[in-house]
């Protein structure tokens, strides 16, 4: 055989040198990588615990909001219907009032000083009823707010044929469960996507 024959079957390209120009040493670069993931991996868990912690605060605010919307409508509804108290304590909002005599014995004194005495201290309904001490919706867990969520939402569609989310009153029991898309925010918002 010739040596022209075989000219076109060759390599055309010379084959690379790879030189190392650190001192790191064989397969340094390899565990680098290794440990440049792995601080990707965590940094991306931390961003998902982050993503998480901040879903669940959204959602604690979603359902104090949804649970405040609701009092309001509850109250007027059922002042409405001439109710003088609200079926449970909290479905109302309670104002607090003081003795005169602690008001102005507060304006005397300093702040600092001033003891924190609840004895005179009295809570009303909008309509001037006696009520209960006004409850801290952010101080209660997720499962809590969503029991008592349902639990006035029922009461609004059960007793006055009113949807928060919708915003309205129906007319009839018959129009709310055709024209309604459900009992909680995940039926209107799956509606709107």
């Amino acid at each position: 055989m010739a040596l022209e024959n075989d000219l076109g079957c060759g390599i055309r390209e010379p084959i690379s040198l790879d030189l190392k120009t650190n001192r790191a040493g064989l397969g340094h670069e390899k565990e680098e990588d290794k440990r440049r993931m792995e601080r990707l991996k965590g940094e991306m868990d931390r961003m998902r615990d982050m993503t998480k912690r901040h879903k669940n605060v959204s959602n604690t605010k979603q359902f104090i909001g949804d649970i405040l919307n609701s009092r309001k409508a509850c109250l007027e509804l059922d002042l409405r219907i001439n109710l003088d108290v609200p079926k449970q304590p909290w479905f109302w909002k309670s104002y607090r009032e003081q003795s005169e005599e602690k008001q102005n014995s507060r304006y005397n004194q300093s702040p600092l000083l001033s003891d924190h005495d609840d004895e005179d201290i009295r809570y009303f309904y909008p309509n001037g009823k006696l009520a209960e001490k006004e409850e801290r919706f952010d101080e209660l867990t997720d499962d809590v707010l969503e029991e008592k969520l349902e639990e006035i939402t029922a009461y609004l569609r059960h007793q006055h044929m009113y949807c928060i989310w919708c915003g309205c009153q129906y007319s009839s029991k018959d129009e709310l469960n055709t024209t309604c898309p459900g009992d909680t925010r995940q039926h209107h918002d799956d509606l709107q996507d």
